[in-house]
């Protein structure tokens, strides 16, 4: 099935450098499922719009948030939305992504309820690839 036949995943990527995010755009281009990218600098701004979603169409399909930024970091925009009604109605697979390797940081986002791994930086694309294959069948 080609791109354009294929429904529109809604990714929502949430890290506060810029260069990540165009090498996260750049990286979605490649993939084989057409991506409407949803880019937010911190944490505090990603749960502002999760708590304000209102348009059905701009659901994240998948999150994928950095763990090291301002205001609110990746771990408390994971404690912020576990807590919102769009978390408990609808599981949206969440990645938390970072240069670390801290093992600490890689086994909370492996035994997060709400978190459904743990990317290290850079993203590869096979990796990223697959998980957004996996979740365009969900």
């Amino acid at each position: 099935m080609s791109k354009e036949n294929q429904r529109v995943m809604n990714v929502l990527f949430i890290d506060d450098n810029r260069i990540d995010h165009q090498v996260f755009r750049g990286l979605l281009e490649l993939c084989d499922v057409p991506v409407r990218l949803i880019v937010l600098d911190n944490g505090e701004a990603a749960i502002t719009f999760c708590k304000n979603l209102t348009d059905l169409a701009m659901i994240p399909d998948v999150i994928f948030c950095d763990i090291n930024m301002p205001k609110i970091n990746g771990w408390g925009f994971l404690d912020e939305y576990s807590k919102l009604d769009i978390a408990q109605r609808k599981k949206i697979p969440l990645y938390m992504i970072s240069n670390s390797l801290m093992p600490e940081e890689i086994k909370r986002a492996n035994t997060d309820p709400f978190c459904n791994g743990f990317i290290t930086k850079p993203v590869k694309l096979h990796a990223l690839n697959a998980i957004i294959m996996k979740h365009a069948s969900d």
